[in-house]
């Protein structure tokens, strides 16, 4: 994995100007959600390659059926999610990585978003944070990836939810805090919104 995050690194600065803000505010040996947005396909070996830290990835499940390459990915700490359904394998998962506390990297729109579209996130990641009683770390990825163009991931301030782990919200109470965790992610943005 060493190897691998240094290959990453080499790669995208070779191809961008890469600036990482906020490392520090990703608590340490303790389990967390890393939710950045998304917008490109080069988002999570960003994320992943820039991160001292060992992630588990919470990717969706198309990319596992080509064998070798679902291999490599779960070489790497990724397993698989059906989107656009309650996969509760995925969901037991998840909840394993974060209460052996490693951070856990999912990007909360569950799909690439069109810079600039302004879709609300899906609340899963919030139901999961609650389930395991873990906080969310906002992120944000500024920039286009085009040569030599900067890129900036920023990671803002623990959003804590320990308030909330043994309250039973309502589905607009999870859909609010869905809300007020893109209004943080969207606060870290270097790009006008």
């Amino acid at each position: 994995m060493k190897v691998l995050k240094f290959l990453v690194r080499i790669f995208y600065r070779i191809l961008f100007k890469i600036e990482i803000e906020g490392v520090e505010n990703i608590p340490a040996d303790e389990g967390v959600i890393i939710a950045p947005n998304h917008t490109s396909n080069f988002d999570p070996p960003l994320v992943v390659g820039f991160l001292p830290h060992t992630l588990k990835i919470m990717g969706k499940a198309e990319l596992f059926k080509n064998k070798l390459f679902g291999w490599v990915l779960t070489k790497v700490g990724a397993f698989p999610v059906n989107r656009g359904e309650a996969d509760i394998t995925a969901i037991k998962t998840a909840m394993r990585f974060l209460k052996a506390n490693y951070p856990l990297l999912v990007f909360p729109h569950g799909t690439r978003i069109k810079r600039g579209v302004d879709v609300p996130l899906k609340e899963g990641v919030i139901l999961i944070a609650l389930k395991a009683k873990k906080n969310i770390v906002p992120a944000y990825i500024s920039g286009r990836f085009s040569f030599r163009s900067k890129i900036t991931l920023s990671f803002g301030e623990v959003f804590d939810l320990s308030e909330y782990y043994t309250a039973k919200l309502t589905p607009e109470e999870v859909k609010a805090l869905a809300e007020e965790l893109w209004v943080k992610m969207k606060s870290l943005s270097k790009e006008n919104l």
